[in-house]
C-alpha cells in the first residue's frame, strides 16, 4: 500500500470510532505505527498536511484533495471523500441538531480546544461543554471567560442557512439580533460564536470578508 492508501485507512478508522470527520496528524501517526506502517513520522505528516491537504501551498507535483486543514494540528476529511462510507450527517442541507453540535464541541475539546477568529487572529479556547446545561464555555485572550448557549448556535445555524451568507456585522443590526436570539445586543461572545461555526460545522465557509456562507446539498467544497 501507498502511503496515501495507508493514511486513508487509517483516517476512515479513526473519524468512525470518533463519530465525526476530525482528526489529527498525530492521530493517524499512532494508528499507523499500531498496525505497523514502514512509513517515517514525518513522510506521513508531509502526506497529511500538503500532499493529500486542499488548502496547501501547491509545492508537489502530485497532490490530492483528501482533507481540509481547518487550524493548526487539525484537519477534517472532505465531504467528497466521506460520501464513501455511512458517515453523511453533514451532506444534507439542515443545519447541526442540538445532539450533534454538543458531540462536535466535546470532540475539538478533547483534540485541539484552540481556535481563531475569522479575520483578526484573535485566539480562543474551548474550556468546556456540557450536555446538560446545553452551555459551551470559551475563554478569550483577555483571559474572560464567556458561556456561549447551544442553542444560541442552533438559531445562529438556521439564520446562516435560511439566508446564505452573513456579513461579520449582520447580528450588529438590534432587529436581526432580536429576531434571531431574542436581544437587541450583540454581546462579547458573539465574535467566538462567528468563529467556532465553521470549526463546528464543515459546510459553513468563510467568505472574503470575513463573514460566513453556507455550502449547500451538492455543491463542491
Amino acid at each position: 500500500m501507498t502511503c496515501r492508501d495507508e493514511i486513508l485507512a487509517a483516517v476512515d478508522a479513526i473519524t468512525a470510532r470518533a463519530g465525526d470527520e476530525y482528526f489529527t496528524p498525530q492521530e493517524v501517526i499512532d494508528y499507523m505505527r499500531q498496525v505497523g506502517t514502514a512509513y517515517s513520522d514525518a513522510t506521513i505528516r508531509v502526506h497529511i498536511s500538503a500532499r493529500m491537504c486542499i488548502n496547501s501551498p501547491k509545492h508537489h507535483k502530485k497532490k490530492y484533495d483528501d482533507f481540509e486543514r481547518i487550524m493548526h494540528g487539525l484537519y477534517r476529511v472532505l465531504p467528497r471523500l466521506r460520501s464513501r462510507g455511512p458517515r453523511s450527517d453533514s451532506s444534507t442541507s439542515n443545519p447541526l441538531s442540538r445532539s450533534q453540535l454538543i458531540k462536535r464541541a466535546k470532540n475539538l475539546l478533547k483534540r485541539r480546544p484552540e481556535f481563531r477568529s475569522l479575520c483578526r487572529g484573535h485566539t480562543y479556547e474551548l474550556v468546556s461543554v456540557s450536555m446538560t446545561t446545553g452551555e459551551i464555555a470559551i475563554r478569550f485572550q483577555s483571559g474572560a471567560v464567556h458561556r456561549v448557549a447551544v442553542q444560541d448556535l442552533i438559531a445562529f445555524l438556521g439564520e446562516l442557512y435560511r439566508v446564505g451568507c452573513l456579513p461579520r456585522d449582520y447580528f450588529r443590526d438590534p432587529a436581526n439580533s432580536l429576531r434571531v436570539f431574542g436581544t437587541k445586543s450583540w454581546h462579547a461572545p458573539g465574535a467566538a460564536m462567528f468563529a467556532l461555526i465553521p470549526v463546528l460545522d464543515e459546510r459553513a465557509r468563510v467568505t472574503s470578508h470575513c463573514g460566513l456562507a453556507v455550502l449547500r446539498k451538492g455543491e463542491a467544497p
